[in-house]
């Protein structure tokens, strides 16, 4: 039940959200609203897989968290979404395919070697987009732009 996925968590916060022993959902999907920073985190890290199927999106900011924390990725095969995630990285579904986005949670829930490879994979894309690989690029920009308007 979701009380044994949560258990290492060990937050109040979440077992009080879920209310009972099923939770607000069907028993296996819990729906919560707002949770702070760490939670969100710790929920991230100990979650099987996110699950992003969005149809717009404006950078895919949600994915690139899941991926930096080690989480699996599903998500949509256009868009943002295709391009910070990539094939390698992520499992990338038509989020207006049932099957298809069935076929991929139930890939997640079974296949603990894909989730591995998934959430390497995932960490590793993520670093593209840090702070420091960011600033790197910055720089080189800004060096390239100098250069250009000094010759």
């Amino acid at each position: 039940m979701i009380e044994d996925e949560l258990k290492p968590l060990d937050y109040q916060e979440v077992r009080s959200r879920i209310g009972g022993e099923r939770g607000t959902g069907s028993g296996r999907v819990v729906q919560i609203d707002f949770v702070s920073d760490r939670l969100l985190i710790a929920l991230i890290r100990s979650a099987r897989a996110v699950l992003f199927p969005s149809i717009y999106e404006g950078f895919g900011l949600p994915i690139l968290e899941a991926m930096t924390y080690g989480a699996p990725v599903m998500t949509s095969n256009f868009g943002a979404m295709k391009e910070i995630a990539t094939s390698e990285a992520a499992l990338l579904v038509d989020p207006f395919n049932i099957r298809d986005m069935t076929a991929a949670i139930e890939r997640l829930a079974r296949d603990d070697e894909l989730c591995r490879r998934l959430s390497a994979a995932g960490s590793e894309r993520a670093k593209a987009f840090s702070w420091d690989s960011y600033r790197e690029r910055l720089a080189k920009a800004y060096s390239r732009a100098i250069a250009a308007s000094s010759s």
